[in-house]
């Protein structure tokens, strides 16, 4: 009489090893498809948070006193023809330079903005910059007595202009006179 022994011949653990291996690699594949999934979003919120920072900083300031600083942080001291505030019956666009974690760090106006881009901002600056936003004041839009604002975020801030995406959000205020 023979005794077989209890355990896997060598064709059955090849076959296993081989199923467990095709199925590791298709998983594998799919990390890198994960991780960009995963950075758009994480991107798309930074953005609308972004935007809706901006616009809640403007609507905090309004209707009180109908205005709102330039500096879309708080503590900036940029200005804009000597003034540091704008209604929202005034047609502006403001600039904004946002960190990977959504916080500001340098705003103007659009002159400022292209000058410190076409002279170059500090390189700390441009290292940390990942969003820019834009902020477009259109006075009497979509009727009179209102006005529409229009916060353009885009990212990656230091690539280039054809590999940057650009997500706009709008929202209208009554104006204030």
């Amino acid at each position: 009489m023979t005794r077989t022994s209890p355990g896997f011949s060598l064709v059955e653990v090849v076959v296993a090893l081989g199923v467990i291996g095709f199925a590791l690699i298709a998983i594998l594949g799919l990390f890198p498809m994960a991780m960009t999934a995963s950075r758009a979003s994480q991107d798309e919120t930074r953005s609308a948070f972004i935007a809706q920072f901006i616009f809640s900083h403007i609507q905090s300031q309004h209707p009180t006193n109908g205005s709102f600083p330039l500096g879309l942080d708080p503590s900036s001291t940029s200005t804009l023809n000597g003034n540091t505030a704008f209604k929202l019956t005034n047609a502006v666009t403001l600039y904004a330079i946002y960190d990977a974690d959504g916080k500001p760090f340098w705003s103007s106006d659009a002159t400022k903005f292209a000058q410190g881009v076409k002279t170059g901002l500090p390189a700390a600056m441009i290292a940390q910059s990942a969003y820019q936003a834009r902020l477009r004041i259109l006075p009497n839009q979509p009727a009179a007595g209102l006005s529409r604002l229009v916060v353009d975020v885009v990212y990656p801030a230091t690539a280039p202009a054809e590999a940057r995406q650009t997500n706009s959000f709008v929202t209208s205020m009554r104006n204030v006179r």
